[in-house]
């Protein structure tokens, strides 16, 4: 086997969160390349990224939303849902970090918010809706998108690395749940 046949993606689709701009939008032109169609979702409008994949011969869907609003993640499954029959992929790549890296006695709550919202709220609404999703159609694949700043501390980060922390933790606990 090569390693066109290993990832060939045709027929597959694949929801890929923050992709907008920066490494999503990688991950997504990736997949596009490898033949899955895309929903594109992320606080920005993906419009870009859409013409490129579209561009390549692949379908593809952008949805505005915030991952961290539970509303907004429910009404992303089903636009998603109702213009692809199934979601087979989930990249959760959408995240946050700190403004600056701030000592934690000057760290504005709300900053904590924001980001644990973000980073690990808007994690776990994904697999949950979306997984819950996967499992009715007998499987799927996700993969959540983590720094080493969740198994190594960074200093005056402790928002971003207690959200990355979750994340892998959640995601451990989900395959644990999940796997067969």
């Amino acid at each position: 086997m090569n390693a066109a046949e290993l990832f060939d993606l045709e027929g597959k689709s694949a929801l890929v969160t923050g992709s907008a701009q920066g490494l999503g939008r990688e991950i997504a032109l990736g997949l596009a390349q490898n033949g899955a169609s895309l929903i594109l979702a992320d606080i920005m409008r993906p419009d870009e990224t859409v013409r490129e994949i579209v561009g390549m011969g692949s379908r593809a869907l952008s949805i505005q939303t915030d991952i961290a609003d539970e509303a907004g993640v429910i009404k992303l499954v089903e636009e998603s849902l109702s213009e692809f029959d199934r979601l087979d992929i989930l990249v959760n790549n959408a995240g946050i970090s700190q403004h600056s890296y701030t000592p934690t006695e000057d760290l504005p709550v709300d900053e904590w918010d924001r980001i644990i919202r973000v980073n690990l709220r808007g994690t776990f609404l994904c697999c949950k809706y979306i997984g819950t999703e996967m499992i009715k159609a007998g499987g799927g694949t996700i993969i959540n998108i983590a720094t080493s700043a969740g198994v190594t501390v960074v200093a005056r980060a402790p928002a971003y690395c207690a959200s990355k922390a979750g994340v892998i933790l959640l995601t451990k606990s989900l395959a644990l749940e999940w796997a067969r």
